[in-house]
């Protein structure tokens, strides 16, 4: 009986071991690190200044916000800034927090939408602008 006992703790104390460990790897810990080689800038959107970080390059747009944990260091969000204008969709996979997304064209906005994070959702969303934009700015909430 006793033997049963050990070897229940032990498998426990693995799994909470290996928990711990994927949670450390998902939260990227090192904000330094996971924002090292982008620029930010500061943006009015309806009389509140955000810190935003740039997505500048198709591999940070790609990325976006994903694998983000609050408290952020330093930032708001992100801007997205595109060379055309059309629909745009975006979705929460890997993304840890809720995000407000301000669907912009021509620095007018053209609407809100609200994505929540994957752990809320317990499943893929994706929000569409509801008109045509160049510039999407993701602030997370």
């Amino acid at each position: 009986m006793l033997y049963m006992k050990k070897i229940i703790l032990i498998i426990g104390v693995t799994i909470l071991c290996v928990g711990i460990v994927n949670y450390l790897q998902s939260s990227d810990i090192q904000p330094q690190a996971l924002w090292k080689g982008y620029e930010t800038q500061k943006m009015i959107l309806e009389d509140t200044e955000y810190t935003l970080v740039i997505a500048d390059t198709p591999d940070h747009m790609q990325k976006g916000l994903m694998f983000v944990r609050k408290p952020t260091e330093g930032f708001d969000g992100m801007v997205f800034r595109f060379p055309d204008k059309q629909i745009r969709t975006f979705w929460n996979k890997n993304t840890f927090v809720d995000l407000q997304l301000i669907w912009m064209n021509e620095g007018e906005v053209v609407g809100k939408s609200d994505l929540p994070s994957i752990e809320k959702s317990k499943t893929i969303v994706t929000v569409q602008s509801p008109r045509p934009a160049d510039t999407v700015v993701e602030i997370i909430k």
